[in-house]
């Protein structure tokens, strides 16, 4: 089960975080960091929040200084990745220096649980192009923007109606929908099932559920 969460702290993120995670008895948890966290001081509570829902291992992994290789094998090896909030190109160009765009692809195919937050869900799907929509700034220059192309369509989070204009014209250029989610709405996908928590809304043609 993949769960897109833009507010993991929202009644609609935590219903998807208890989803993702009911019926696995004490699930190891991989934990990718978007930016370096030293002090732990993102990392920290959602440990805290796996903890309280029965997890056992939660495995942090940074991308850049401190990335360390035997650790990614043990979060490719979790039942459930958790991919961080933060700025989603440098959360990207990390993901793509580190070659674990299709490990996340081949965990997430092969019925392994997934939980993208904010830029951690964007970079599931085809292309990170929202990214923009949220006030990310390209600031490491990053010309590939395509995601790990899981899921058929791009997710907007803490989306607002001023940007539906914008998004439509991104969901035209790409062929894909998008899957606007404001700050109370979550999508759980199962499968070809897509379940809405709150209010997502869809622009150009929506994703069918089976």
């Amino acid at each position: 089960m993949i769960a897109l969460i833009s507010q993991p702290d929202s009644p609609a993120g935590q219903a998807a975080l208890r989803q993702v995670i009911s019926g696995m008895t004490r699930p190891r948890i991989g934990y990718i960091a978007a930016e370096p966290d030293p002090q732990w001081h993102y990392f920290e509570p959602v440990r805290a929040m796996y903890r309280r829902l029965g997890a056992g291992e939660v495995h942090y992994l940074e991308l850049e200084q401190r990335f360390d290789a035997d650790t990614a094998q043990r979060v490719l090896e979790c039942d459930l990745i958790h991919l961080s909030g933060g700025n989603t190109y440098r959360f990207l160009a990390g993901l793509q220096t580190r070659n674990l765009l299709l490990p996340l692809k081949r965990h997430g195919e092969s019925g392994g649980a997934l939980v993208g937050v904010s830029a951690g869900a964007m970079v599931l799907t085809p292309s990170i192009d929202t990214a923009s929509l949220c006030g990310d700034p390209n600031s490491v220059e990053l010309d590939d923007t395509q995601g790990a192309n899981l899921l058929p369509f791009l997710f907007l989070p803490h989306a607002q109606p001023q940007l539906k204009t914008a998004a439509a014209a991104l969901a035209r250029h790409h062929c894909y929908p998008v899957a606007m989610c404001d700050d109370h709405s979550a999508l759980l996908i199962q499968g070809s099932e897509v379940l809405p928590l709150g209010q997502p809304e869809w622009l150009a043609a929506p994703l069918q559920s089976a």
